[in-house]
């Protein structure tokens, strides 16, 4: 990928995404991902995207009692039996879709503007980003309102990060974590990347690496 773009995409990442630059996960070779308590930088992102690696980024930032939040994403999926571990199917994501569509159109009706992702795999995360920190607690009542204007057929599932708007004392401080998009995930080796629209999304292309239309 071109110098400078890479440079523009991983900056427009990590401010949108990371509201801790102190915390951040990343993807090992077995596939799970390892907390890491340590600076994270726009380079870390340019390497991801280079190297064909995957990153997590954490949600929230504690101060005293408080969990503020940046964005919150509504994670849509089926269940894995529904693909095999070697052909992509995407007759079995008509019905994933079609409701990514209806969260698209409801958050349209209500003016909110999103960024929709197709995880790479057999989903499609839908982020929401705020101008100002927002508590933790308003995020999962928004996250929950449109949730609860959408209609879900069986087999499709969404979780919403934040889960709950409460905050862990016991936890790490951090959240639940989110792959990056433009994450190539260890065990699908397919990247994660935005559509403009989910109205407009015609067709599902599973992409191995970046290229000139990528």
């Amino acid at each position: 990928m071109d110098t400078p773009i890479l440079k523009s995409i991983a900056k427009k990442l990590f401010d949108l995404f990371f509201i801790d630059d102190q915390k951040y996960g990343k993807q090992i070779e077995d596939g799970t991902y390892q907390f890491r308590r340590e600076k994270i930088t726009q380079v870390n992102i340019e390497r991801m995207i280079e190297k064909g690696e995957s990153l997590l980024t954490y949600q929230e930032f504690h101060v005293l009692d408080n969990a503020n939040i940046k964005w919150i994403c509504i994670d849509l999926d089926i269940p894995k039996e529904k693909f095999s571990e070697t052909e992509n199917n995407e007759e079995n994501l008509k019905p994933l879709k079609s409701v990514a569509e209806k969260v698209c159109k409801f958050l349209r009706s209500i003016n909110i503007p999103y960024l929709c992702e197709f995880s790479g795999r057999r989903g499609f995360h839908i982020w929401i980003f705020f101008e100002e920190y927002i508590l933790k607690q308003e995020g999962y009542n928004l996250i929950t309102y449109i949730l609860n204007n959408v209609n879900f057929p069986a087999g499709v599932k969404a979780d919403k990060f934040p889960a709950t708007g409460t905050v862990s004392r016991n936890s790490k401080g951090v959240g639940k974590g989110v792959k990056l998009p433009l994450s190539l995930h260890k065990k699908s080796n397919f990247i994660s990347y935005f559509i403009d629209d989910c109205q407009v999304l015609k067709s599902i292309e599973w992409i191995k690496e970046p290229n000139s239309t990528f």
